[in-house]
């Protein structure tokens, strides 16, 4: 229930929404006490209990559906468990899903904040409540989602210029470069799908007119990606010393271990042995550390 971009206070509220653990009359009764109830969302107040605030009072139905027409999403007949998954569930572009996620929360929240408005004599009108829940979403967008430019607080004006966006891809142009004359150049790499995931380093050896000498890869088991990107450099060092190679160019990837190595940051615990094997290693060689 955790959505990237919005404030932990307001994840942290669909937490004890979807738990039902919110302080309303319903709540309070469930523990035992016993006392008048009263809905301070609307004018003919009915019992403050969790589906009434947040899906079958006239301020509840009127935001979830002017949200929801644009999208395809209808209200009528669905719990509010139903209802929030299917706007977390719905299908879109990536720009529109972010927003299909925050949306529940932003809405629930403000009901809830209008709700305690009214408990304290502060009235807030349906428009005022849909300015609040779209300003919302603008701020999301301009947190998330910078490049999209003249983003408004006009939901259905800003649902169809979500749909159409394209996303401008972002590149910059690398060129692989030939060592030095009398020089060999390896290339290393290590990556791992988030920390303890799945890992693997790579690396290659060319000569001086780029022709490949060798490469080797593989995985790692129960890592993470600085070690991952450690091994590979440790695991270059070991063949090329192996085999006597002429004065080497290593290109490494990673900027840990450029800093690491060059001693302007410390060693993380993790791959302290690493370190100091590799360092060994180049001291047995005529070897220019570069990074890419």
């Amino acid at each position: 229930m955790w959505v990237k971009g919005l404030p932990f206070k307001v994840s942290f509220f669909m937490w004890r929404l979807w738990k039902e653990k919110l302080p309303l009359d319903d709540w309070f009764q469930r523990l035992g006490y016993i006392r008048t109830s009263r809905c301070w969302c609307c004018r003919h107040p009915k019992e403050e209990i969790l589906p009434h605030v947040f899906l079958t009072s006239p301020a509840a139905r009127f935001v979830w559906n002017y949200f929801g027409a644009p999208v395809g999403i209808k209200t009528q007949g669905k719990q509010l468990v139903q209802l929030i998954n299917e706007w977390w569930n719905k299908a879109g572009n990536t720009c529109l899903k972010e927003v299909y996620q925050a949306m529940p929360s932003l809405i629930v929240w403000h009901l809830w904040k209008r709700m305690n408005s009214g408990k304290h004599g502060k009235t807030i009108s349906f428009n005022i409540l849909i300015y609040q829940i779209s300003n919302s979403i603008q701020i999301l967008l301009k947190v998330r989602r910078s490049g999209i430019k003249g983003v408004t607080t006009n939901w259905h004006d800003l649902h169809e210029k979500l749909a159409n966006h394209v996303r401008k891809l972002r590149y910059i142009k690398f060129m692989w470069k030939l060592p030095s004359v009398g020089r060999i150049k390896c290339n290393t790499d290590g990556t791992c799908r988030g920390d303890n995931g799945g890992a693997s380093y790579g690396f290659c050896i060319r000569d001086g007119i780029g022709d490949l000498i060798y490469a080797q890869a593989d995985a790692v088991k129960e890592t993470t990606n600085n070690i991952a990107e450690t091994q590979a450099i440790l695991e270059a060092l070991r063949y090329i010393v192996q085999m006597s190679f002429p004065p080497f160019v290593i290109e490494k990837y990673s900027l840990l271990m450029k800093n690491v190595l060059d001693e302007t940051w410390e060693t993380p615990w993790s791959i302290t042995n690493h370190v100091d094997e590799i360092k060994s290693l180049l001291s047995r060689g005529v070897f220019q550390l570069t990074h890419v």
